[in-house]
């Protein structure tokens, strides 16, 4: 093979010369068949001449013949080995006397060589003939008996050339071959230029030698092809040693005006941006073992770059390197293929025919510096090719890599279509390590990937970053099957001293997250297939742990929760509620810890809770519950059933003293949680304390849908009675506008001192005792003060075998009467008629209204065997205090009229501090009735005038005085009267 082109190059011009000759010692026209047997002979070829042949001496020799074929060898496929129209032969004749042949002009038309290789591996030209004429016994000989001959012009038209290898398979076919040759002698020097036409490419060519070394076998051509289309042009000057030892040595350039529309041609699309030059010059060095390209210089452009190349053939191997000379403006030669705008490089590249290895190479893009190495083999197990890529830089700047990069298409990808975008058509091992990348104009630091594609399967073995924002995190995990994205597992583990600038840095809103919730670490492990997928997350934060397991399905596009078990775990309770809220929880019944568990489904936006458990602090909590997250706002729905709950410390503990505005708030009720979801629950306990209000076995159903709650159906037990309330609240989503609320609310045979004491919020007396409330109320507001203001209603309540304990309410009164010393003390009475001794009323009847803020007590009745209190005045709640009046009745005897007249008691001022102003009132009330007695008695007994103050009843003279019938003094001074009745009042007071 390594001198096919010369063998047949000398095959056609020892035939074409046998031609020529043929006239010197055979008659054509007349011994055409010697001719063919000459050629035979010579050759081992069969010629065969089946059209004319003419030849003619004057006015110069001139030879022609036609439709002449050589026919191939024994065991080609096809039937000829070279075959053409017409030759025309022009000879001068002057030369002839000289024993010299100069050829004028050789047209050959048509032409026609079809060479083989046959399955022996030599090629089928080469008969035993041939063979022996180039051995190199004979070659000498061959060449030096060569006649004298030139060639001026010899010309080929419309030839072909094929080539067909017997054991590949591989066939070539060169088309329109037109070709101008001259020859000083049949060695030399030459010239030739031409045209052929391959596989759609025309190739021109020109061609110019030395004569041919016949002794050293050397050839000095100058070779120039140019391609089209392509615009390829390929230079070559120097030698060949056509010897035992072929070689070859001399200066080799390329030439393509535009690389961009000759890589298009050749099929590599979508390289617009490569629209400049490509040149490159070296000296080029060949021979049977190795190819050397050295010192050769390349640019691109106005771009310059040096390197060199060497192949070894047996064994293969090779070794290139390339430097650039300046920075490469990667913008004006290739924009759209390379998201950088300048940068050098310094590459060294070595391989054989198994594996090659990329090693001591930088790359300075732009302000980034790439130290690469890697390799490129073949797996001889799998059949794959394998790469393998270590990537280490001390920047990336993602965001301007990620700008100049091609846009991507507006259509979207499934998550399923970019899985399976990984697989490539080789395996892939990348280690990618950098101290610092920027991602959308935040920094990560510390950044190392190791990831592995083989096959249909991609490997993550390690993912780490050392700080994003504080946080460190590290992952890793597998797709075994990346065509129908199976066979998926993750591990996720990050570890935060502030969650907020995470959720930050992830462009996630955090501003409902609780401002205190700070460091947290999660860990999470996925496996399964992309529509399927096991999760198991735990996530730790501020004492507190939330625990999942389950199943996820679409996980990467809409995820769907399957049987996931969620529980939530926190030390303490207070600290979470804190935590999540802001609120703080002054109890220490809620400091124990949180545990809390549910199975978790989803269907489309709707989110189920089942089974759920918890213990909130000691209070047990069970039941299912139901989100709903594809309306406008989330709906909740479901049943809750709690233990005991214990509320006292959340309440108000009497509010502030002081002003009302002190205690009533005039800050907006925010009422964006009315609005945040629609809720529907249905709610039991085993017992709920709610400040003074403990309900038994409590039931309700709680309504909140667009802003408006309702609570209905509560039913509980409540101080060893009954209790059923409702309420509405209506609201509405602009800030700073009215809430309307309504509620009412009936207790039945409740114990009305506790029922007292929880209503007031203090326990004056020890009451016992059953009785009924009913209350209905209403108000609308912006604030707790306006809601206040404007709250109205009414009620009524009903009680018997009503016992206050602990004082006398009959001993008090007739403590009061006339019977009583002057000198005693309101305080020594009071804590007289409190030591010991009940007060019994059979019934209570009472009803009230509210009316801006303001209760009316229109009656408020206690009525006993002995004793009766009848109550009326107000109590005003926007500014905390009470008026009210107490009519105190004493009843006689046996049906005998009291000693004791009715009198009142007043209670005026602050709702804080009742016994002050019960102080104040009875006293008034003490000093004038005392003083009405003492005036009253004197009148009488001064006077003689009648007495209103404890006047025995009408019809009971036995109870009269012994001088009750005694008669009136007569000419009594009416001066002398007054001044006695009024040293009477003076002395009594001063006693």
């Amino acid at each position: 093979m390594k001198r096919a082109v010369f063998v047949v190059f000398s095959i056609l011009i020892l035939c074409l010369a046998g031609i020529m000759l043929a006239p010197s010692f055979v008659d054509f026209s007349v011994y055409k068949e010697q001719a063919v047997r000459e050629v035979e002979t010579r050759t081992g070829l069969t010629l065969q001449i089946d059209g004319d042949i003419e030849f003619t001496i004057l006015p110069a020799p001139r030879f022609s013949v036609s439709d002449v074929s050589l026919r191939a060898p024994k065991g080609s496929k096809r039937e000829h080995l070279a075959q053409f129209a017409r030759l025309d032969v022009h000879v001068a004749l002057a030369p002839l006397f000289k024993g010299q042949v100069s050829v004028s002009s050789v047209t050959l038309v048509k032409p026609v060589i079809a060479l083989e290789m046959l399955e022996s591996g030599q090629l089928n030209v080469l008969t035993e003939e041939i063979q022996a004429m180039l051995s190199p016994k004979e070659a000498k000989g061959s060449f030096s008996a060569v006649p004298a001959i030139s060639l001026e012009k010899i010309r080929i038209k419309d030839g072909a050339f094929s080539y067909l290898d017997h054991k590949n398979g591989s066939d070539i076919t060169i088309q329109n071959i037109n070709m101008d040759l001259s020859a000083q002698s049949l060695l030399g020097p030459y010239q030739a230029q031409g045209s052929l036409f391959y596989d759609g490419y025309a190739l021109n060519f020109e061609f110019e030698s030395d004569a041919y070394d016949a002794e050293n076998k050397i050839l000095s051509p100058k070779i120039k092809l140019a391609l089209q289309p392509g615009d390829l042009i390929l230079e070559y000057g120097g030698v060949v040693n056509l010897a035992e030892e072929f070689s070859v040595q001399g200066q080799t350039s390329l030439r393509i005006e535009n690389i961009g529309q000759t890589l298009s041609r050749y099929g590599v699309q979508n390289v617009n941006g490569l629209n400049t030059s490509l040149e490159t010059k070296g000296l080029l060095s060949a021979d049977a073992i190795k190819l050397d390209y050295k010192n050769f210089d390349v640019q691109l452009g106005q771009d310059k770059a040096s390197g060199s190349v060497r192949i070894d053939f047996a064994p293969f191997k090779y070794s290139i390197s390339l430097k650039s000379a300046d920075e490469v403006n990667f913008e004006a030669i290739a924009k759209d293929l390379i998201p950088f705008k300048k940068g050098s490089f310094d590459l060294v590249l070595s391989g054989d025919a198994a594996e090659m290895t990329l090693k001591k190479t930088t790359l300075k893009l732009d302000k980034h510096v790439f130290n690469v190495s890697g390799d490129y083999k073949a797996n001889n197990k799998t059949g794959r090719y394998e790469i393998g890529l270590n990537i280490k830089s001390a920047l990336i700047n993602y965001d301007k890599i990620a700008a100049r990069l091609p846009k991507a298409s507006s259509s979207k990808q499934s998550v399923r279509e970019m899985i399976s975008s990984l697989a490539l058509p080789v395996d892939l091992a990348l280690d990618l390590s950098a101290d610092k990348v920027i991602w959308q104009k935040k920094d990560i630091s510390g950044l190392g990937v190791s990831v592995k594609f083989s096959r249909n399967a991609v490997t993550l073995s390690d993912l780490s970053v050392k700080n994003i924002t504080g946080a460190s995190l590290k992952a890793s995990g597998a797709i075994k099957n990346i065509s129908n994205a199976s066979g998926i597992t993750a591990y996720i583990d990050m570890k935060s001293p502030d969650i907020h600038k995470v959720a930050q840095w992830f462009s996630i809103n955090s501003d409902e997250w609780p401002k205190n919730l700070k460091k947290a670490n999660v860990k999470a492990k996925f496996s399964g297939a992309i529509d399927l997928m096991d999760v198991t997350a735990n996530i730790s934060a501020m004492g507190g742990e939330v625990i999942a397991r389950g199943k996820v399905s679409k996980a990467l596009e809409k995820p769907a929760i399957d049987d996931l078990v969620l529980q939530i775990k926190h030390r303490n309770m207070s600290d979470a509620v804190q935590i999540l809220t802001g609120a703080a929880l002054n109890d220490q019944n809620l400091n124990k810890s949180l545990d809390i568990y549910a199975r978790v489904n989803q269907s489309g936006q709707r989110y189920s809770l089942k089974e759920i458990k918890g213990d909130l602090s000691g209070i047990s909590v069970q039941g299912d519950i139901e989100l709903n997250l594809g309306g406008s706002v989330p709906k909740l729905k479901g049943n809750l059933v709690f233990g005991t709950v214990n509320l006292a410390s959340i309440m108000t503990q009497g509010g502030k003293k002081g002003s009302s505005s002190a205690r009533w708030s005039k800050s907006p009720i925010d009422t964006s949680a009315l609005h945040a979801m629609n809720i529907d629950l249905a709610l039991r306990a085993k017992k709920i304390e709610y400040g003074a209000w403990p309900l038994i076995k409590p039931s309700l159903t709680l309504d909140l849908n667009n802003g408006v709650l309702k609570i209905s159906d509560l039913k509980a037990g409540l101080f060893g009675g009954d209790i059923t309330f409702s309420t509405t609240v209506q609201s509405v989503v602009k800030q700073r506008q009215p809430v309307h609320f309504e509620s009412s609310m009936s207790v039945q045979n409740a114990d009305l001192g506790r029922l007292s004491s929880a209503l007031l919020g203090t326990k004056l007396l020890k009451v016992s005792g059953n009785g009924d409330l009913k209350m209905n109320l209403r108000s609308a507001g912006a604030s707790p003060a306006a809601l206040v203001h404007d709250l109205s209603g009414q009620g009524s309540i009903t009680g018997h075998d009503i016992v206050l304990d602990g004082i006398d309410v009959e001993r008090f009164a007739r403590a009061l009467s006339e019977d009583s010393k002057t000198g005693d003390t309101i305080l020594g009475l009071w804590k007289g008629a409190k030591q010991g001794g009940t007060s019994q009323f059979d019934t209570l009847d009472g009803d009230f209204t509210i009316k801006e803020g303001v209760a009316h007590l229109n009656k408020m009745d206690l009525d006993g065997t002995n004793t009766a209190i009848q109550t009326r005045g107000a109590i005003n709640l926007p500014n905390w205090t009470l008026a009210t009046k107490h009519k105190i009745i004493v009843k006689g005897i046996d049906g005998a009229p009291s000693d004791v007249p009715p009198f009142e008691i007043s209670f005026n001022g602050s709702l804080d501090n009742p016994a002050q102003t019960f102080g104040q009132g009875l006293l008034q009330d003490y000093l004038n009735r005392k003083i009405q007695r003492k005036l009253n008695k004197f009148l009488s007994d001064k006077l003689g005038l009648p007495s209103n103050d404890n006047n025995p009843p009408t019809g009971a003279p036995q109870n009269a005085p012994d001088n009750a019938n005694a008669p009136k003094p007569k000419n009594m001074d009416i001066e002398d009267a007054a001044e006695d009745a009024i040293r009477g009042i003076l002395e009594g007071l001063l006693r």
